[in-house]
């Protein structure tokens, strides 16, 4: 792996958990319970909003909220995320708390960049 990609992937991974910043840009403590095995914690990005699209590209008011975290903070937690090269989260849950309130949620859609070991999820919020 070349020098300039190994930077790439150490500055996203501290854009993601704030550690770029003293005092830690955007990150928020995100409480992840896999499918087996005791919950743990991570920083990581986190936006919950209510704005999208429909399936015709015209805006909708929805829920449309995902989180951002590192993958190697995981796996270096002793986590297993990908079985046989495929990324396995979906139905673990998440927790964190924003400016109006505590979330619980399940990762639903993962999105990981695996050249960065970044990954993007979007969660469904539990009633």
């Amino acid at each position: 792996m070349g020098g300039l990609l190994e930077l790439a992937i150490k500055e996203a991974r501290a854009a993601v958990t704030g550690d770029f910043s003293i005092i830690g840009g955007f990150s928020t403590l995100l409480t992840i319970t896999p499918l087996i095995g005791e919950p743990f914690q991570i920083k990581g990005l986190a936006t919950v909003h209510s704005s999208g699209f429909d399936q015709d590209g015209r805006p909708i008011i929805s829920d449309n909220s995902h989180i951002t975290f590192s993958e190697l903070d995981v796996n270096e937690l002793g986590y297993t995320t990908r079985v046989n090269g495929k990324l396995r989260i979906q139905g673990w849950k998440v927790e964190f708390s924003h400016a109006v309130g505590d979330v619980k949620a399940i990762l639903s859609e993962p999105e990981p960049d695996s050249t960065l070991g970044i990954i993007r999820v979007m969660i469904t919020k539990l009633k």
